[in-house]
């Protein structure tokens, strides 16, 4: 789990969900899900059901005393902790933008098949330099 926290005014749900699911069609690793073969072996192969990579949840309410990153922390402690659904042609992540009071938290949840530490880094750079051309009322830059 990768997490940014955004001290923006305000973030555009459905225009970042654009620019995340730009991404998946410019990196092929986020359109893969793997199935178990009958030889026991692991295989990649590629997801079809896109329906939920993302989802924005809004928090804004809330009135705990953690802010930012710490008021997601539970949230983000049960993402790591969840199975992904594998061989259900889903693909192995998802991104949360989460409206806390004080700011924008975006969190992509990926299974390490797919990505590292330095992917969650490219996903950060990529959704948010789409998102800005989005905004900005360009086009999304596909590859």
């Amino acid at each position: 789990v990768d997490c940014v926290c955004v001290k923006s005014g305000d973030l555009d749900p459905a225009l970042l969900e654009s620019a995340y699911r730009t991404l998946i069609y410019n990196q092929p690793m986020f359109r893969t899900d793997v199935r178990a073969g009958e030889d026991g072996c692991v295989y990649f192969t590629p997801a079809t059901d896109f329906s939920d990579v993302f989802e924005f949840l809004d928090q804004s309410g809330e009135t705990d005393k953690e802010k930012g990153y710490a008021g997601c922390w539970e949230m983000a402690e049960k993402l790591v902790n969840t199975p992904f659904q594998m061989g259900k042609g889903k693909p192995l992540h998802k991104c949360y933008l989460v409206k806390r009071p004080d700011c924008y938290v975006i969190i992509f949840w990926f299974n390490h098949g797919i990505g590292d530490g330095v992917t969650g880094n490219r996903l950060i750079h990529e959704t948010l330099t789409q998102y800005d051309r989005l905004v900005a009322g360009m086009e999304a830059e596909l590859d």
